[in-house]
């Protein structure tokens, strides 16, 4: 689960598939949202025996050519272009969906943009957009887990004050355990909830997998030019400092420099495209985004 208004009128679920050849790294290759109770999915590979199949609204495909498809409770379903989607609530809250390509094959890029009046009111893997990061990862039973740069989670461990000699493996380890088997795997979607669309036989555990990935992924292994390139390419590329974090370590992690147009767009179309007479307002204090590879 994305991230979920206490409501219930705003719902995002996120599907996350392994990238070919990358043994911990996942992407998002399908997106499932309650849009004030209809229900609109996006796939980055179409079902079988559905055409086009990419945009689904309650259970049924739909084709989108151009323009835009509207809810009869006033939210709409807009193609921006190519294959990139924008999700519209009647409430003026947006989720963006832009195709983005990665060792060959096409993933989500996926952006919430919520109304201020959202504040504290939020759950899920994005945090509860309360204005600190602090205690965004928080699990569905409330634990929460410090937030880590990924930059270097190790060094930033070991800056602190330790009462005793920890190994950096153990401090990584046990990290990895919180982050991924505690927080992360809290907010998988189970099959009561979800707003995914099955073929027969299918169900939550047809897309899960409990063993990846197998290990964290830092940038301590990464070479420090590598670290400083990827650096140099997102700042050339004009990324905004607050996602300056995650472009950093997805560039240096895949040496794919084509995180730093995702990172890009991902702010510059939410706020130069206008959607009817509706504006999400705070649109650079939008819910802050941590990678996650589930």
């Amino acid at each position: 689960m994305l991230s979920k208004s206490t409501d219930g009128s705003f719902e995002v679920q996120v599907r996350q598939e392994r990238v070919a050849n990358r043994n911990n790294l996942s992407l998002n290759t399908a997106v499932a949202m309650n849009v004030c109770g209809h229900r609109v999915a996006l796939y980055v590979r179409p079902l079988p025996n559905s055409g086009d199949g990419s945009v689904w609204i309650d259970g049924a495909p739909v084709l989108i050519r151009d323009g835009a498809i509207p809810l009869d409770n006033g939210g709409e379903v807009q193609r921006l272009g190519g294959d990139d989607y924008g999700v519209i609530w009647p409430s003026g809250d947006q989720v963006r969906v832009n195709t983005i390509t990665v060792s060959g094959s096409q993933f989500f890029n996926i952006m919430p943009l919520l109304r201020p009046d959202h504040r504290e009111e939020m759950i899920g893997l994005l945090g509860n957009f309360n204005r600190t990061t602090r205690d965004d990862l928080m699990g569905r039973d409330g634990t929460v887990v410090p937030a880590q740069s990924t930059y270097s989670l190790a060094s930033n461990t070991l800056d602190r004050a330790l009462p005793a000699v920890i190994p950096v493996g153990q401090i990584e380890d046990a990290y990895f355990d919180s982050l991924y088997r505690q927080f992360g795997d809290s907010w998988r979607v189970r099959s009561p909830e979800s707003l995914f669309d099955y073929l027969p036989g299918q169900t939550t555990a047809s897309f899960t997998d409990l063993d990846f990935p197998s290990q964290a992924f830092t940038l301590n292994g990464v070479a420090p030019v590598q670290v400083r390139s990827a650096l140099n390419s997102c700042q050339a590329a004009g990324v905004e400092e607050a996602l300056l974090d995650g472009c950093v370590f997805d560039v240096a992690a895949t040496g794919d420099s084509g995180f730093t147009n995702a990172a890009v767009n991902a702010v510059a179309n939410a706020i130069t495209r206008r959607l009817g007479d509706r504006l999400v307002d705070e649109i650079r204090d939008a819910i802050p985004i941590p990678r996650f590879p589930f």
